[in-house]
């Protein structure tokens, strides 16, 4: 939906002139001038600063130089516009006004600058109205504002969605919103509505619907607005609510809102709103199926837009919705030609559109809609490679197409600065890859095809971390792959999953299932194996792992899996490879390690960890009033029941004298220095997983979580040099949150890998406190012993099903811990002085040998 910024504005001001407190009276010499006509207004404030030119009345000079910068007279002229208002400031400080039009200078040139898509001028004179103090005057909240919708323009006009809607929030939740008129609020709950939307999480997007419904609440209560406002209010506030439900999925309720909106776009004669929704309806049609309506719709949308007389940062909408309606039909020339069209739109219709490798996106006036252009044109070329016999010269015209698009898309995501907006624009590289694996995978290209699925996970957090993001060359793979290991490396189409196995002896590529099947499947599984009371997953254990395991006819002992999509969710070592046997779990036929990424890996490795001795920490927490303690480690986005955990404490007491140490005080400083300067970093305790808000999922340090020094949470460590060669989380859920498409889980487990951390031993679901502690305890006996990571913990796992009553053998409480990141043996300082103390007496006893050997030759 286009924002109405200039015309909100200059609505708002004049609505609220006879209500904003504290204003300055205008003086009367002005008040004649601004009855005039424009022509006649410009001549007589100019007449007016000529009269008072040798005056002390500020006042009057003020005024006539504000009019004259934020009236018509020369609205072509910047320089003109802001030396009149730099005057106007300048005689207002000298007259000791320091009211709402202060600040609306400002705002007069920063919305100025919108119009003319000026990002960086909006930000510079919109951030000047936050050093003015509001003071309770609702004029200058008003255009504080107005100041923070425009921000969130420029962050949305990059798909900065996540620092859009931010800003927004804190102004909703500040003092200053509440001083706000009701129309301001109106307006106000519109353009958060819009924001919300924009973001593609489910709490977000009813979000949006509340701020909507929110904003027609006001509006119905409202009655100082006169009815075509109030229209046109009622309107915008619909059509918010239809992307919202759109977002959602239910697309008939979408359908229905945006046709609501549209009658009354179409009776006030709005034309681009009329042509939005039009553009709407026609992307809706799309989705229901209706390939007719959707062509009518997009047809009328394009009519519409050619009536404006100004570009608009969504009119190459219609074309790419046109586009693929065509492609839907069959009709992929037709499809290239509209596509090329709304490329050259999103790029800029006033320009000749470059070649394909010389276009950048900082000339763009849609950027994400160019790369959407050039993602479908490429998917039109596989089409014509599958749908009308065409040849692998479509296919290689389509790798190049995306590699273009794969360019532009990390030219783009440098410009973000916050991590959640990186991973929204993330569903745009995975329909990159998507397509770009198909491509591989229709090329029979093995090695390239590890390569491209291996390069889409993990990206960003190797871009944020300014680690090797270079492709990685298929070399290094075979010279890494040992003879006793299989990669198993996932991958995703649009909609089928496949496997790629790199042994020793080569590649083998397989196509798994649909990837519709394959999530139904892992989410069922997952839903039963982290309920303790579910004996129906052995069915859908054994189906997973006829279908992802079984066909890829793995010889070696151990495995390197790098999940995709849900698959990271499952714990490969519970499936059962014999239905009819209960015991018969992969742990028993191979030692099974996961991996973020091959790239990823490569990087971990190359880390030195000079770093010694263990921190082990078990937080004390609150007793539970009716059960005294807790069963499980935490609760996910279940933040009120953190209680006592007396396995805990026996765990991290255990592994202490192991290591003969003690345990360390939960405290948020002991906590960094431990991450910072020790080897191996040891918590037990509760863990809360947010899966709409990742970067504040957060390990609990104590019962008080809302105090910040009890919690150490999950955006905490991208600030964080961590420095242990293992991270052991023994607590709640530490391995799973919000699932960025490609890019695999943001969870804390993923947080300590972005801090630094060479291993991460994690969990999936709530750990049983009791459970988990016998595991840890022979988990790091294992580990004293020399055994790999993932050697150890499958040691320990087995241990705990060899001993376990039958009746806690179900996966529940066993298989949630999994082992990410380098698995090589630890090398501790204990096992160093053994080391030298072996080395010592072997000296000797070669020095002994040698002088026994010697005497008895001197003897002969």
């Amino acid at each position: 939906m286009p924002n109405r910024i200039t015309f909100l504005i200059i609505g708002i001001l004049f609505i609220l002139i006879p209500k904003i407190q504290g204003q300055h009276e205008i003086p009367n010499v002005i008040l004649e001038c601004q009855d005039y006509k424009l022509e006649h207004k410009c001549t007589c404030l100019t007449d007016v600063l000529r009269n008072e030119n040798e005056s002390n009345n500020y006042l009057v000079k003020a005024y006539a130089h504000y009019y004259l910068g934020i009236s018509e007279c020369n609205q072509d002229d910047i320089e003109f516009i802001k030396f009149h208002l730099d005057q106007a400031r300048h005689y207002w400080s000298r007259a000791n006004y320091n009211g709402h039009r202060v600040s609306y200078t400002y705002l007069y040139l920063a919305s100025y600058f919108y119009d003319h898509t000026n990002v960086d001028s909006i930000h510079h004179y919109a951030d000047k109205i936050f050093s003015i103090p509001v003071n309770g005057n609702a004029g200058i909240a008003n255009n504080l504002k107005e100041g923070l919708v425009l921000k969130s323009w420029c962050y949305r006009s990059v798909g900065d969605y996540y620092e859009a809607y931010k800003i927004l929030n804190n102004f909703l939740n500040s003092e200053n919103f509440k001083i706000l008129e009701p129309y301001s609020k109106i307006w106000f709950l519109f353009n958060i509505g819009n924001e919300a939307a924009n973001i593609y999480s489910k709490t977000h997007l009813e979000k949006g619907i509340e701020f909507h419904e929110a904003s027609l609440s006001l509006l119905d209560k409202e009655i100082m607005i006169d009815q075509e406002d109030k229209d046109d209010l009622y309107a915008i506030n619909v059509y918010g609510i239809a992307r919202c439900n759109y977002r959602l999925g239910n697309f008939k309720i979408a359908y229905d809102k945006y046709l609501e909106s549209f009658d009354i776009f179409l009776r006030l004669e709005d034309v681009e709103s009329t042509a939005s929704t039009y553009n709407a309806l026609a992307r809706t049609s799309l989705a229901l199926g209706e390939i007719e309506n959707a062509q009518k719709w997009s047809n009328e949308a394009l009519d519409f837009y050619s009536l404006l007389d100004r570009d608009i940062e969504f009119a190459s909408s219609p074309f790419i919705t046109l586009a693929k309606s065509y492609a839907l039909s069959g009709q992929i020339e037709r499809s290239d030609s509209l596509f090329r069209e709304g490329l050259h739109v999103a790029y800029d219709k006033n320009k000749v559109l470059p070649g394909l490798h010389d276009m950048n996106i900082d000339n763009a006036s849609n950027p994400l809609n160019l790369i959407v252009c050039l993602i479908e044109l490429a998917k039109n070329n596989v089409l014509k490679f599958e749908e009308v016999n065409g040849s692998t010269d479509n296919l290689r015209d389509a790798r190049t197409i995306l590699n273009v698009a794969y360019g532009q898309f990390h030219r783009l995501i440098t410009q973000y600065k916050e991590d959640a907006s990186k991973y929204h624009l993330k569903e745009v590289q995975y329909d990159i890859f998507g397509y770009s694996i198909l491509i591989e995978f229709l090329l029979k290209d093995d090695e390239e095809l590890f390569r491209i699925i291996d390069r889409n996970k993990q990206s960003i957090l190797l871009t944020d971390r300014n680690w090797d993001n270079e492709k990685i060359e298929f070399s290094e793979l075979t010279k890494f792959v040992q003879s006793d290991q299989t990669i198993i490396q996932y991958g995703q189409t649009l909609d089928s999953v496949l496997a790629i196995t790199l042994d020793s002896h080569g590649t083998r590529t397989i196509m798994i299932d649909s990837k519709k099947s394959i999530d139904s499947l892992t989410k069922l599984y997952f839903s039963s194996i982290s309920d303790p009371g579910n004996i129906n997953y052995r069915s859908t254990s054994s189906l997973l792992f006829n279908k992802l395991i079984n066909p890829l006819n793995i010889k070696t002992e151990k495995i390197i899996i790098i999940p995709d999509g849900e698959l990271v969710y499952l714990p490969f070592g519970s499936l059962l490879y014999d239905e009819s046997d209960k015991m018969s779990f992969l742990e028993h036929k191979y030692i099974i390690s996961y991996q973020l990424s091959m790239r990823l890996l490569f990087n971990i490795l190359k880390r030195k960890v000079k770093s010694v001795g263990l921190g082990a920490f078990a937080p004390t927490f609150d007793a539970d009033p009716s059960m005294l303690y807790a069963t499980v480690r935490g609760s996910m986005e279940d933040a009120d029941t953190l209680f006592h955990l007396p396995n805990a404490q026996k765990e991290v007491d255990q592994i202490c004298k192991l290591w003969n140490t003690i345990p360390i005080s939960p405290s948020k400083v002991n906590v960094l220095n431990a991450l910072s300067d020790l080897q191996i970093f040891h918590f037990s305790g509760h863990a809360i997983s947010y899966a709409d808000s990742p970067d504040n999922s957060f390990l609990a340090l104590g019962s008080n979580i809302n105090d910040s020094g009890q919690k150490l949470i999950l955006k905490e460590l991208y600030e964080v040099d961590c420095n242990n060669e293992m991270v052991v989380l023994s607590a709640c859920e530490t391995g799973v949150g919000a699932l960025a498409k490609g890019e695999g889980v943001l969870s804390m487990a993923r947080g300590f890998i972005y801090a630094g951390a060479k291993s991460v031993i994690s969990t999936l679901w709530p750990a049983n406190d009791q459970s988990s502690a016998a595991i840890m305890n022979v988990f790091y006996k294992e580990l004293k012993k020399g055994n790999a990571k993932d050697e150890a913990l499958r040691n320990a796992k087995l241990a705990y099903l060899e001993k376990a009553d039958p009746k806690f053998r179900h996966p529940y409480y066993w298989a949630s811990f999994i082992p990410v990141g380098d698995m090589n043996p630890l090398v501790y300082q204990y096992s160093q002085m053994k080391i030298m103390l072996i080395s010592f007496l072997v000296i000797l006893l070669v020095f002994f040998g040698l002088r026994y050997s010697s005497r008895r030759r001197s003897k002969v």
